[in-house]
């Protein structure tokens, strides 16, 4: 999922992380 917007993108790592998973830096 590629998302321009970069507070979503740091809500998406945020949530990544929370699961368990590595953050994505694109």
């Amino acid at each position: 999922v590629e998302v321009n917007t970069s507070a979503s993108r740091e809500q998406i790592e945020a949530a990544l992380t929370e699961a368990g998973f590595p953050p994505k830096a694109a």
